[in-house]
């Protein structure tokens, strides 16, 4: 709690800074794919005034305006915005996080880490001395604004039935705001991390600061093998309270102990108060946070538009049900004497389902064939059939047909009734209209796409012997 408690390496700390900003970075992404969808739905999200053609025209309108297409229109629906809102709060208390690290670095006391230094920022009207965070400051009260607004879209979720007064006008001026504001801050601590200054020697100074109590947890541990826990952390505990009001080193009153000098020597303390000596699993900790930040790289638009390019010009494959194999006919049905096998079997009457007219009073619509229209295939692939009065959107031109997606008679020996063609022969059939490309890197999208690495990307971890520690 601000107090020296045990020495880290300071490229953790800086490890775990990116890795929280790429976290942010994925949440962002994501929602670019969840949260960022078309609202379009008329004036009561119905599209009445396209009478059959509503849903077609929101299917084109979402892949020219490279969105995602929701199920239906959500215009008094605003968990959407409230799921943007709540993570754009997230990436600015993360740029606040690391500003208040890079404050309390800043004081005069500490004094391990600066903003980078340019003429006229930071300065003092009256001390010249003064070399004030300017840029932590400005992320710091970016960071306290983005919870009150987003309070404040959180609260605009409640709306009246299917078109509210007062809640969505609310995010008129709320929303833009918490953008900017995170904005605001995303940037000052990017031009903090582009040119943060450490000041290595001060950083080893400090460790030495408190006459080697940082490391007193290290030499309670190892006396805990020797006398238990409990009674090694009391007696490092007098040792360090001793050292503390004597204004003695630790180092100094353990190597004069008699109970300590009984179970550890001179050389296995002088050991214990090497901060290196004692860093756990810091280094995989890095690795780990350092790769799993870099290999998050962007895909770039031209690949992916090539790969495309590619897909579209293979064939669409067609979905045929699978063959039945053949009936056994060489098997002898065994004669069961409840059944009398002398007397022919009647043919059972064919049902056919009754077709009324249609209402004039309603508007026409698409018909589909009944499913008794079609012929059932054998063991042979059923042939695709055109529907009766197709779309005339065109977009129901990709789907599998009713006759790909029926299954093979019963027994094999029995066909449903023929296919009346009088039904199609008049209604020409429809060109396949090809859907515009969609672009995953629109104008307008928070971040670009990003791809995950492979579990190969942990053999590129930076050297662990490179990093300094403090």
């Amino acid at each position: 709690l601000l107090q020296q408690a045990l020495p880290m390496p300071f490229g953790l700390k800086l490890a775990g800074y990116a890795a929280a900003l790429a976290r942010s970075r994925d949440r962002l992404v994501r929602l670019r794919r969840e949260a960022l969808v078309l609202q379009f739905g008329g004036a009561a999200g119905t599209l009445a005034a396209l009478g059959e053609h509503g849903f077609g025209v929101a299917e084109r309108l979402a892949a020219l305006l490279d969105l995602p297409l929701p199920d239906a229109p959500w215009h008094s629906h605003r968990d959407r915005l409230a799921e943007i809102a709540t993570t754009l709060a997230i990436l600015a208390g993360t740029c606040g996080k690391i500003a208040r690290d890079v404050v309390l670095m800043m004081q005069t006391e500490v004094h391990e880490a600066f903003e980078p230094a340019a003429a006229g920022r930071g300065g003092s009207s009256t001390m010249p001395h003064k070399r004030n965070p300017v840029g932590a400051a400005a992320a710091l009260s970016a960071a306290t604004l983005a919870p009150n607004l987003v309070a404040t879209l959180l609260a605009a979720q409640v709306q009246d039935h299917e078109r509210g007064p007062g809640g969505w006008q609310t995010e008129w001026t709320t929303m833009p705001t918490l953008v900017l504001a995170t904005s605001g801050a995303l940037s000052a601590i990017v031009e903090i991390a582009e040119g943060m200054e450490i000041d290595v020697n001060r950083l080893r100074a400090n460790l030495d600061m408190s006459g080697g109590q940082v490391m007193a947890e290290a030499v309670s541990f190892a006396l805990a093998e020797k006398l238990g826990r409990a009674e090694a952390h009391r007696l490092i505990r007098e040792l360090s309270h001793s050292a503390e009001s004597e204004k003695r080193p630790l180092k100094e009153l353990l190597l004069a102990d008699p109970q300590v000098k009984g179970e550890l020597s001179a050389v296995e303390i002088e050991k214990l108060f090497i901060p290196l000596t004692y860093q756990g699993s810091s280094q995989t900790f890095i690795d780990r946070l350092v790769v799993a930040s870099q290999t998050r790289t962007t895909r770039r638009t031209e690949i992916r538009q090539d790969v495309r390019q590619d897909m579209r010009q293979e064939p669409r494959p067609e979905l045929r049900p699978e063959p039945r194999p053949e009936p056994r006919h060489d098997i002898v049905e065994e004669a069961r004497p409840d059944i009398r096998h002398d007397v022919p079997q009647e043919a059972a009457p064919e049902v056919r389902p009754e077709v009324r007219p249609p209402d004039a009073r309603l508007p026409s619509a698409p018909q589909l064939p009944l499913m008794t229209d079609f012929e059932a295939p054998s063991a042979e692939p059923a042939t695709e059939l055109p529907m009766a009065n197709p779309d005339p959107v065109g977009f129901d031109t990709v789907n599998p047909t009713r006759a790909d997606l029926a299954e093979p008679a019963a027994g094999g020996d029995s066909a449903a009734p023929p296919f009346d063609e009088s039904m199609t022969a008049a209604a020409p059939s429809p060109e396949p209209a090809t859907p515009p490309p969609v672009d995953e890197d629109a104008p307008g999208a928070f971040m670009d796409i990003l791809s995950r690495a492979d579990a190969e990307a942990e053999t590129s971890a930076p050297d662990g012997d490179k990093r300094k520690s403090s």
